[in-house]
């Protein structure tokens, strides 16, 4: 189930809803949320390589530096 994204009124201000384009933008940022909620796992990793990447890198680096701190290095 994908989550949904609640603009405040403020941010909403600034946005006619009524603009095609507008319409348009979120038709298809809805799109694409229904399909990405129905990726498996080995499709998420193919398709966002980088990002899973570096959420990997930065969760190595933070093991790298509690073993750091464990062992008093």
């Amino acid at each position: 189930m994908a989550a949904q994204i609640v603009p405040s009124e403020y941010n909403l201000k600034a946005v006619d809803m009524n603009d095609t384009d507008t319409l348009s933008l979120i038709r298809h940022a809805e799109e694409s949320a229904a399909a990405d909620s129905k990726l498996t796992i080995r499709q998420a990793l193919k398709k966002y390589k980088k990002v899973s990447r570096n959420c990997m890198n930065t969760a190595l680096k933070g093991t790298d530096v509690v073993f750091r701190l464990s062992s008093g290095l």
